[in-house]
């Protein structure tokens, strides 16, 4: 019984050193990294929301592109929304992808912790403006047509 407790007591006291360790290790880590890692998160959030409305808006151009071949040529006003809402979506859609090449581009050629702060803030406010335009641009399209 004695050797049960000695054994449970080391195996505890081993587990209480991993554990200091594995503290200590992560309070060791470089707080600059902590803080870019944190931005990158917060950019990446914000893509991660408005990515998956990509596919929205190709099925909304690709709904309003009908709609406007069966609407009656004398519609010129629905005509000319329905060919306004689908330059929209299309700006939208090459707004998404041309930040995502700016993002993978930058990420690895700013050099300094300040350019790298500089950049992920930069890129925030630039999705951010990607993703209002998308969701913008999905509901003026979405007066026209319903998509499922």
């Amino acid at each position: 019984m004695k050797k049960i407790i000695q054994k449970q007591f080391i195996i505890n006291i081993l587990l209480f050193c991993i554990v200091i360790n594995l503290l200590c290790l992560c309070a060791c880590k470089n707080p600059q990294e902590a803080v870019l890692n944190q931005l990158n998160d917060e950019v990446m959030k914000l893509h991660n929301e408005t990515m998956p409305k990509m596919g929205d808006i190709y099925q909304l151009k690709a709904a309003l592109k009908k709609q406007s071949e069966t609407t009656h040529e004398d519609s010129t006003h629905l005509k000319e929304a329905l060919l306004e809402a689908q330059l929209s979506l299309a700006k939208a859609d090459d707004d998404m992808m041309t930040w995502m090449h700016h993002f993978t581009e930058g990420k690895n050629a700013a050099k300094t912790y300040e350019d790298k702060i500089k950049f992920f803030k930069t890129q925030k406010d630039s999705i951010q403006i990607v993703n209002n335009q998308i969701y913008m641009s999905i509901a003026i399209a979405s007066k026209y047509v319903n998509i499922k």
